[in-house]
């Protein structure tokens, strides 16, 4: 198969924030996914995606999103922390259910066009992909959840780094997803 390369469309408009929560809000409701840890998989059966995990030994790949009218595919690289691979997975979610363009590859050579997102692990270098990040966080930490859990936390623990070890277990996300999520949410200071 032979993939070309073409140029992206740029984004119509960049989404605020409080869209971005609000639609991960929607898809958590619709899916019937509101407990903790958020469940992946039932999101994507919901929406007909399915997710698969492969070897990639760059550590700068985590994964994609493979997208026709028939299917979608989450591709995760296999090697990466079950943390990791589950915020990927929420990333690439982000796109699908955020993003009609972007950075795509076209398949030419079949009656079959598939849109490709590769997310590398460096920081975002787009507006997308900052978008992408945001969702994710969304869904995987919710923001009312988070608020619930943060403030009990805090009436019997007074460390901080210990907090966001307990949230980051119980969400099951790495250690920096959720502090990133507290300074964002303004229930820490950076």
């Amino acid at each position: 198969m032979l993939l070309s390369r073409q140029t992206p469309l740029p984004s119509t408009h960049n989404m605020r924030i409080e869209d971005i929560e609000k639609k991960a809000e929607k898809v958590l409701k619709e899916a019937q996914a509101e407990s903790l840890p958020v469940d992946l998989k039932k999101i994507a059966r919901k929406h007909g995606i399915i997710i698969s995990e492969a070897p990639n030994k760059s550590d700068d790949i985590s994964g994609l999103l493979l997208k026709s009218e028939k299917k979608t595919l989450v591709g995760v690289n296999s090697f990466h922390h079950s943390n990791r691979k589950r915020f990927t997975v929420a990333h690439e979610f982000g796109h699908f259910f955020l993003h009609e363009t972007g950075d795509t590859f076209m398949d030419n050579n079949s009656n079959l066009e598939l849109l490709v997102k590769f997310r590398d692990n460096t920081a975002p270098k787009t507006q997308e992909e900052t978008e992408a990040n945001r969702f994710a966080a969304a869904l995987l930490m919710p923001t009312k959840s988070v608020h619930k859990h943060f403030n009990a936390l805090m009436d019997v623990i007074d460390d901080t780094t210990e907090i966001i070890n307990k949230l980051s277990d119980k969400y099951e996300v790495s250690y920096d997803a959720m502090m990133y999520r507290l300074i964002n949410l303004k229930l820490i200071r950076s």
